[in-house]
């Protein structure tokens, strides 16, 4: 578990703690053993949805990823065994799968899924495309992969509640500013007056609010964690010419591997340089 795992983990403490409250609160409607039972099984979910077979299938039906064709799994494992091989690592642990999508991008979800793209499998040469799948072999072996699936999990439900929360607010605020302008002020005053109590009984909310940013800064330092191991396999050059091509297509690349390309590119230059000058 590298430094990017690691702070998924501790920044979604804060979210686990308000899932916690949202489903003790919804499960106190039972008798008290039922509810004893409700949170421990929700507080176990966790662990369950890492397992192989679930989390593949949260995985592909979350990401809308579907299995290859046989052929394309054979392709797919040969340089997936090749990359993992390099790495000394048991690549027959993971699950491979195809997103159709038209971007150049792949996925490490999951516990041990890798996922790639329809136009990425269909369009890079293989030795590129073997760089993308060692970009998303570092992801799997910094923990990126099950730490992130578990952030999501256990945030699932406080943010269920959030999103209820801000589509009650925003219907009741619109409705009222097409009936009444008083009204829609005491009602607006009302939120704000209550989202301040709130947040002054249990501060540590407002670490909601920071997580985002703080999160986006290590998944950063993760991807070019995972650039490094790329290129210590060999596949550095290779990667930064899939960099180059997603750069060429436009000024805002898909979100994951592609993230900020000229970065990535000027961070794994000097080490592909080296290692091709080492004897």
């Amino acid at each position: 578990v590298d430094m990017s795992a690691s702070a998924t983990l501790a920044l979604g403490l804060p979210w686990f703690l308000c899932s916690l409250g949202v489903v003790a609160a919804g499960a106190s409607l039972l008798q008290p053993v039922a509810t004893v039972a409700v949170v421990a099984g929700w507080i176990a979910s966790g662990p369950i949805a890492l397992a192989g077979p679930v989390a593949d299938t949260l995985t592909m039906a979350l990401l809308r990823l579907s299995r290859p064709t046989d052929a394309e799994h054979a392709y797919l494992r040969s340089l997936w065994d090749t990359v993992t091989a390099a790495a000394g690592v048991d690549g027959s642990r993971y699950t491979l799968r195809i997103q159709e999508s038209a971007q150049i991008n792949a996925y490490a979800a999951g516990g041990h899924v890798v996922a790639v793209t329809r136009w990425s499998l269909q369009a890079l040469p293989p030795y590129q495309l073997a760089a993308v799948l060692a970009h998303e072999l570092g992801h799997h072996l910094g923990g990126h992969a099950w730490s992130l699936l578990l952030f999501s999990w256990y945030s699932l439900p406080a943010r269920a509640v959030l999103r209820c929360a801000r589509f009650m607010t925003r219907f009741t605020l619109t409705l009222l500013a097409f009936t009444s302008a008083v009204g829609f002020l005491m009602v607006a005053s009302f939120l704000v007056v209550g989202a301040l109590v709130v947040v002054s009984g249990v501060p540590w909310l407002l670490l909601l609010a920071l997580i985002p940013p703080v999160i986006a800064a290590f998944a950063r330092h993760g991807e070019l964690r995972c650039d490094r191991l790329a290129a210590e396999l060999g596949y550095g050059p290779a990667l930064i010419e899939v960099l180059q091509h997603s750069a060429a297509d436009g000024p805002t690349p898909p979100r994951g591997l592609l993230a900020a390309p000229p970065t990535r590119m000027r961070r794994i230059r000097p080490l592909a340089a080296h290692l091709e000058a080492s004897p």
